[in-house]
């Protein structure tokens, strides 16, 4: 969800131009504090974005919420 807030920031609106490629924010896959990335487009962006969440969401699959463990939440 960050990708999708620092576009909104970062960016022009996804529909500036029609086919998106118009540029983005880097997307990194790694962390290399050197490095200089350059701009991804809208529409990679987009892309890399949704495929992160696809994956998120199948690796969640199976799981009902009650598997965390030591985990409490209260005032005590």
């Amino acid at each position: 969800m960050t990708h999708f807030d620092l576009t909104r920031i970062f960016s022009q609106d996804y529909n500036f131009t029609s086919d998106h490629s118009h540029p983005g924010v880097p997307y990194q896959f790694e962390s290399d504090p050197g490095s200089e990335p350059g701009r991804n487009t809208m529409a990679e962006v987009y892309d890399l974005a949704l495929t992160d969440i696809d994956e998120a969401v199948s690796l969640l699959s199976g799981l009902d919420g009650t598997e965390i463990e030591n985990y409490r939440s209260g005032d005590d």
